[in-house]
């Protein structure tokens, strides 16, 4: 249980620090601003669509590795 919360923790903080970082490359690259608008106002709706697949997966083989692999 300890393991699965310390990657979960990591998990939490990388994404965290991505959040930041990201558009910070993309605007010292000379992305225009609304591109990186529209990447992060993206990324919900392939979250909802990558959930929706790994939900059919996770019919096929169990719902117990998911979870693990999840953190929780």
């Amino acid at each position: 249980m300890k393991t699965v919360l310390l990657l979960q923790s990591f998990h939490s903080f990388a994404s965290g620090i991505l959040g930041v970082v990201i558009p910070l490359v993309m605007k010292e690259r000379r992305i225009d601003i609304v591109l990186i608008g529209f990447v992060f106002a993206s990324m919900p709706l392939i979250m909802q669509f990558g959930r929706m697949f790994f939900a059919t997966l996770s019919d096929f083989f169990g719902r117990k590795p998911f979870f693990m692999a999840n953190g929780f």
